[in-house]
């Protein structure tokens, strides 16, 4: 039985935190929200802000940061992002601490028995990243935020033993929903966000390749739900025989999700 617990705290438009607890080590994948959202998750988890021993940023959009200001300066938590991410954060006037390391867009941290090693994603957002993080007993890849996949997408989830993966936008949902024609375009660019339909096309995928545990994350509130992108997932997986042997969730957009 793995002694890792990893839980997304919330996922969706307005805020998104993903937090892994190894035996000795105790990290954040973004820090979205407000500092009292993530402090309420990670209590109701059965973790705390000040035992962290590192924060992970993908990209410096506010639902991935809002929290982290406030959080590096309350705790002194060490955080690692991308040098073009630190830019964008600091022109967001937000401040960097002496705890943030900045790090290529490519790079590999180790902390304590916690391996994590950084990949592109095509999202308009300046270093925008995912990450796949190693330890003693799992591979979790972790893919949001990004408008198509691409090969080194792909095959740095081929690794893994759990991906959390983008599940944005439904295409009906969006194509005929209240949006801005604009904020549409964007959303569904090459530098956007993942249908569906891509999530889909990429869960077979991975499935094909030996993948079995996926958890459906950062459900846009207005253009999908979480029965829409588990049919379309779930239906893709029947279609190229996974049905069985695959295990589907979607994470709570306002709630911890245990990844089991």
């Amino acid at each position: 039985m793995s002694q890792t617990r990893i839980y997304t705290l919330y996922s969706s438009s307005k805020g998104n935190s993903v937090y892994i607890e190894a035996p000795d080590t105790r990290i954040l994948i973004d820090a979205g929200g407000s500092l009292r959202s993530l402090e309420n998750a990670m209590c109701a988890v059965g973790g705390a802000l000040s035992k962290l021993d590192a924060v992970f940023v993908t990209h410096a959009h506010s639902d991935h940061t809002a929290a982290l200001a406030l959080l590096m300066k309350k705790h002194h938590t060490p955080v690692h992002m991308t040098d073009e991410c630190a830019a964008d954060f600091r022109a967001r006037c937000c401040p960097i601490c002496d705890t943030v390391t900045v790090h290529t867009r490519h790079y590999t941290e180790t902390v304590g028995s916690l391996t994590v090693c950084s990949f592109v994603t095509p999202h308009d957002s300046a270093g925008s990243v995912g990450y796949t993080v190693t330890g003693p007993d799992f591979r979790l890849g972790i893919a949001t935020d990004m408008g198509l996949v691409t090969e080194e997408i792909f095959e740095r989830l081929c690794g893994c033993d759990r991906v959390i993966v983008e599940a944005n936008y439904d295409y009906d949902m969006l194509t005929y929903g209240g949006d801005p024609p604009a904020l549409k375009a964007r959303i569904s660019s090459r530098t956007g966000h993942l249908s569906n339909d891509g999530c889909s096309q990429l869960v077979r995928a991975l499935a094909d390749r030996g993948i079995k545990s996926f958890m459906l994350a950062h459900l846009s509130e207005r253009n999908n739900t979480p029965e829409t992108a588990l049919r379309a997932v779930c239906a893709a997986l029947s279609h190229s025989g996974h049905s069985g042997d695959c295990s589907v969730l979607a994470a709570a957009p306002d709630r911890p999700t245990l990844f089991d």
